[in-house]
This record gives structure tokens, C-alpha cells and sequence, in this order.
């Protein structure tokens, strides 16, 4: 499989006279970018601006949000009309919210390959869905440089079967298109003999295919119990649905898959959608979510008379009403992690992966690791889970990204004397941390 990366490279320097320097059309070699940005957030990446579109258009607004010493040097266009498929940065790529606006923007820019040290899961993952590589292995940028073309294998060197698979399918939906709804599973080793992790043992119940070993790294699909979207997302779910597979479409157990409104609630209270006269694009994306729950009969927890509220938050509503415990649950909210207070395994996916999911009820996921924070003693008055998270994300293996992706299984006679509003203050933030979820 050839690979076509014509365009150039471009660095995410901390300098931002570098960063304009090439977009102006200066070529830079890796030691001349200088240090490059860590943690450059999908808010960063798509402004809450671009967060009401859901088309080509996303490729103007990519890292207009940028931030490098201050400065917002990346313009509306300028990736695009730079000519770039290539883009290098710092640890943790990606990092906040699951919202497929982020990667989708990069695709419609013209980038095909990420270099990093490190990405978020979420993230990455949703690369993965849209067929736009990520490699960690820095050593890429200077033969790019010298004009050679990396081989699909060593673009997929490290990831697990199930995402090469997909790579090579150019997506995610293309392959279930071209697969069915069977999911596919990894070779990689067997479950270590001994007990289970609860994660594990929830993964063994709900996996699509039986001879999926559960060892870390290995990918395959699990079924879900639930899966939510919220507006943000749904317009951008229905299209990818309808373009794939026809409309109407047959959707997998409408009563299990949820609609909420509950992320634009006060947008006409918001400074930023007034003064860049958002509200039409706005009002458009409630009008295309609830058009989509009436055609497929699904329930939408939306907003209240004059969109002075919302009916529910979407992961405390399926936390207080829906999920149970030992279930498994996706929602497009990076937050979703808060579902596992209840003992269940719940994570935030992109708009590819619950278009996949609304049609077919199952979710692609790779075994995560898992990281058992025992909490012993008891807290003193006055400090309560928020603090324990703040202290959590003070610790400095986490703060160097030594968790990314991991799940956080909390125990210990702390959290047993926390009551499930405190527990999900814990799991909401493992978000923050970078985790793949957490669960009590």
C-alpha cells in the first residue's frame, strides 16, 4: 500500500514567529522548530467557533485557536492554503474533549500523518476512524524531509491488528461497510493466568468476538448497553450515517441509544456566539439533532422553553437513570468516564465511532491497562473528592503522561464511605488526567 504524503510539514513551535515563518513558506528542519508545543487541546485545534460545523468547512478553522507564547499565529485557511500533510508536535496530541470536529479538521485541511511523542486516546482514535495516520516515532520527520515515503507498515508499526485494519480500509466506516457488523478481533497473546481486573471481567461479557484475548493492546469490538450523542454531534453522526448506508437507515435498538441538548444551552447568552453571530448556526445544529431523533424514534433529553435550560447533563442523567452496574456505555462526551461511579465501564467516543455504533450497537476498543488507586484511611473534614482529583493531578507521573489512556480502578475504604456523587467527581475527572476511564 503506497502512501501519498505530498504536501509539507509543519512544526507546532512554542516560537510563534516560527509557526508564521512557515506559514509564509519557510521550510524547517526538527532542531531548527525549537521546542515543540505539549498538550495542544482539541480546543486548540477547533475553536468553539468551528464547533458549529460539521463539513469541508472545518479544514479553514484548523489550530485557529493555537496558542504559542501567548500569540494566536495560525489564521482561518492558512494550513489549508500552506499545502501541509504532515504535522509534528509535542506530547499528548490531542488532548480534552472527544469532539470528531478536531481530527475531521485536520483531514479536510489536507493532513494525512501526525508526529508525536504521545496522543490522547480519544483522539488518535478518531484518526484512526477518519484513515489519517499518527506515529510516535519522531525519527519519520528527517527522512520525510530527505524526500522518502514511509511504507504503510512502519506508519502502522505499534498499533494493535484492529487499527491497521482500519488504516488499510481508509476508516472505519468504509470497513464496516465492506466487513458487515461481525467487528474483527487481534491476535495479541492471552488474558495472564490469575484473576481479572473489573474491567476485564466486564470487556470478557461484552465482547462481539469470543477468541478476542483480553491482554493489554489487543483490539476488537464490545458490545454496548447504551450509547448517547449530544448536539454537537448528532447532525454530524446522521450525515456520516446517510452518506454510508442509505436513508433511512436501520438503526440497532433505538429504545438503548440516546439524544441529549445540553452543551449550547445558554448560547444566546454566550459573548462568543452573539458577537460572531452563531446563533443561526446554532439553532441549526438543535434543528438538525431533533430532526434526527423524530425520523428514528429516539429519545431526546433536550432544552427547556426558551432554551433557559436543559431537561438533563447528559452523563449525570445516564448515571442517575440508565447505566447499571457491569454495564458497558459510550456516549460522545469525553466525560462519560463520571458513568463509572456506578461500577460500570463507560467511555467518550468521536462521531465515527457512534455513527458505527448507532447502526450496529458494538464499539471498536483496545484493551486498556489498568491502574488500581486504593485510597486507605480516611479523609480529614473539609476535603472531599475534588480534592482528592486535584491532588491525583498533581502527582508528577501523571502530570508527564505516564497514565494516558490507562484506566483508574478506584478502591479502598475512602471510596467506600464516598457517596456516588463524590465517586463520580472522581471518575469525571479521570478526563483530566488523561485516562481511558475510571471506575469505582
Amino acid at each position: 500500500m503506497t502512501i501519498s504524503l505530498p504536501g509539507r510539514i509543519l512544526f507546532l513551535s512554542t516560537d510563534p514567529e516560527l509557526i508564521a515563518s512557515q506559514l509564509e513558506g519557510r521550510k524547517l528542519t526538527l532542531s531548527e522548530a525549537g521546542t515543540l508545543r505539549d498538550d495542544v487541546s482539541t480546543d486548540e485545534m477547533t475553536s468553539q467557533i468551528a464547533s458549529t460545523v460539521y463539513d469541508q468547512r472545518l479544514g479553514d478553522f484548523l489550530l485557529t485557536a493555537y496558542q504559542a507564547s501567548g500569540a494566536h499565529p495560525i489564521g482561518r485557511q492558512a494550513i489549508r492554503n500552506g499545502a501541509f500533510s504532515v504535522i509534528v508536535a509535542g506530547r499528548r496530541y490531542g488532548k480534552g474533549s472527544s469532539r470528531e470536529h478536531s481530527p475531521l479538521a485536520h483531514l479536510h485541511a489536507g493532513i494525512r500523518l501526525l508526529v508525536a511523542p504521545s496522543f490522547e486516546r480519544i483522539f488518535r482514535q478518531n484518526c484512526d476512524n477518519l484513515g489519517i495516520f499518527t506515529s510516535t516515532d519522531l525519527g519519520l520527520v528527517d527522512r520525510l524531509q530527505r524526500g522518502e515515503t514511509p511504507s504503510f507498515e512502519e506508519l502502522a508499526t505499534g498499533r494493535d491488528p484492529l487499527a491497521t485494519q482500519l488504516l488499510r480500509a481508509g476508516g472505519l466506516l468504509k470497513y464496516v461497510s465492506a466487513q458487515g457488523f461481525a467487528g474483527g478481533t487481534s491476535s495479541q497473546g492471552d488474558v495472564a493466568p490469575g484473576p481479572l481486573t473489573l474491567v476485564q471481567k466486564i470487556l470478557r461479557r461484552h465482547a462481539a468476538d469470543e477468541r478476542w484475548p483480553l491482554a493489554s493492546g489487543a483490539g476488537s469490538f464490545v458490545r454496548t448497553d447504551w450509547r448517547f450523542a449530544h448536539e454537537y454531534y448528532t447532525a454530524m453522526i446522521a450525515q456520516m450515517i446517510h452518506s454510508h448506508f442509505g436513508r433511512p437507515a436501520k438503526l440497532h435498538e433505538p429504545a438503548t441509544t440516546l439524544l441529549f441538548e445540553d452543551h449550547l444551552t445558554y448560547a444566546h447568552r454566550s459573548p462568543v456566539h452573539l458577537s460572531h453571530n452563531l446563533l443561526p448556526a446554532v439553532r441549526g445544529l438543535s434543528h438538525e439533532h431533533q430532526s434526527f431523533a423524530r425520523e428514528y424514534g429516539l429519545r431526546n433529553h433536550g432544552y427547556l422553553p426558551d432554551w433557559e435550560g436543559s431537561e438533563a447533563i447528559c452523563h449525570a442523567l445516564m448515571t442517575e437513570r440508565y447505566a447499571l452496574p457491569g454495564q458497558l456505555v459510550v456516549g460522545t462526551d469525553s466525560h462519560t468516564t463520571h458513568i463509572g461511579a456506578l461500577g460500570c465501564l463507560a467511555f467518550g467516543v468521536g462521531s465515527t465511532d457512534m455513527a458505527s455504533c448507532f447502526m450496529s450497537g458494538v464499539v471498536r476498543l483496545t484493551v486498556p491497562e489498568s491502574i488500581l488507586v486504593r485510597l486507605e484511611g480516611n479523609l480529614p473534614a473539609g476535603v472531599h473528592a475534588k480534592d482528592v482529583a486535584l491532588a491525583l493531578l498533581a502527582r508528577e507521573d501523571i502530570k508527564s503522561g505516564a497514565t494516558l489512556g490507562r484506566v483508574f480502578e478506584f478502591a479502598g475504604p475512602v471510596i467506600d464511605a464516598m457517596d456516588i456523587d463524590e465517586r463520580a467527581t472522581l471518575t469525571n475527572m479521570v478526563a483530566e488526567m488523561g485516562g481511558f476511564t475510571g471506575i469505582v
